[in-house]
């Protein structure tokens, strides 16, 4: 498989999210609740997102400006995204890897949720508090139901490429996530039960790995 480099995908794809400070209970969190990444060339032909990618929670995602940008609002209202908050956004290594499954399947864009909305870049640090965090924080709490039914609707047919890790004490989160999508083909590279390999590893093969058996598990282009 050809590994496309971090260099050549910047000019092909563009990143926006929506960021926001959430105050629960006189608490407040920093949370990130969806990503968009996009063909910069073919967002103008699309009307509806290829696939969603469900990872586990944003880490360290930050918007490249704390001001909307003319390009962002105009992909947001080609996309007919309703929200506040969308900002350009910095990627990173996770979100280049889905870049890589764009460019083989020629996806012209797709919508990144987490099982978790905060932001944490300390991985340890987020699962070892992760039975403390308020529900509403997870776009797949009952709270939210609505929310994510009205982002799915956008494309019924789009698969999920579930990409959230294999610690087990994301076991309770996942068991929500796989309830709300019961109804959708989930894929990605799967370890056992429930748990599917984070998209991005630090050893080059493992990335490679992930690459093949991911984009083996999508269904055949139509």
């Amino acid at each position: 498989m050809n590994f496309i480099v971090a260099n050549d995908l910047k000019p092909i794809y563009g990143v926006i999210a929506q960021f926001e400070d959430r105050n629960i209970d006189e608490v407040e969190f920093k949370c990130r609740s969806k990503l968009i990444i996009y063909n910069i060339k073919g967002i103008y032909s699309s009307s509806k997102p290829d696939a969603f990618v469900v990872m586990m929670n944003p880490g360290s995602s930050q918007p490249i400006e704390e001001q909307q940008s003319k390009s962002t609002y105009s992909v947001v209202q080609l996309l007919g995204l309703t929200e506040e908050g969308f900002l350009d956004t910095k990627p990173d290594n996770t979100q280049y890897q889905i870049m890589r499954v764009m460019q083989v399947r020629g996806w012209n864009y797709i919508v990144v949720l987490n099982l978790s909305d905060i932001r944490n870049a300390k991985s340890e640090e987020f699962l070892s508090k992760i039975n403390d965090y308020p529900d509403g924080l997870s776009i797949f709490s009952n709270s939210r139901k609505d929310e994510l039914t009205s982002l799915l609707c956008h494309n019924t047919e789009a698969p999920i490429i579930a990409a959230w890790g294999i610690d087990r004490r994301l076991r309770d989160l996942i068991s929500k996530a796989t309830s709300c999508l019961s109804d959708r083909n989930i894929c990605g590279r799967l370890k056992d039960d429930q748990f599917y390999y984070h998209a991005s590893s630090i050893r080059y093969q493992d990335k490679l790995k992930w690459l093949s058996e991911c984009i083996e598990s999508l269904p055949s282009r139509s």
